[in-house]
């Protein structure tokens, strides 16, 4: 009896763990989603921006309302940056101004980073 109740305990225990595992391995990571494409995978953490876009063009492309700061809503378009919001977001406001955004590490499609 008391082997069948450790045995029960024991599979309780491992049972949540088991679904995420499947989920792990049927959902490729994004990094493993480019790399199958055959695209360049964005580092962990970078934003996207169109070749040749600089840092002053993204941040005008996010700031639709033009108030020079991207919100938490305006941010939303760019998953990526929704990721890094927080702690870009140094004085908590609630919004990245032009100065916090320089500390916002970019990449470009080819791989290359903007400085």
């Amino acid at each position: 009896m008391k082997l069948a109740l450790i045995a029960a305990c024991v599979a309780l225990v491992l049972l949540p763990a088991a679904p995420a595992a499947a989920q792990q391995t049927q959902n490729p990571t994004a990094d493993q989603k480019g790399s199958a494409a055959g695209g360049a995978s964005a580092t962990r953490g970078s934003v996207p921006v169109q070749q040749n876009q600089t840092r002053q063009q993204k941040f005008r492309s996010l700031d639709t309302n033009n108030d020079g700061k991207i919100s938490r809503q305006e941010a939303e378009a760019s998953p990526e940056l929704m990721i890094i919001f927080v702690p870009t977001d140094t004085d908590s406001d609630g919004a990245i101004s032009v100065i916090e955004f320089e500390a916002v590490p970019l990449q470009q499609p080819d791989g290359t980073m903007v400085k």
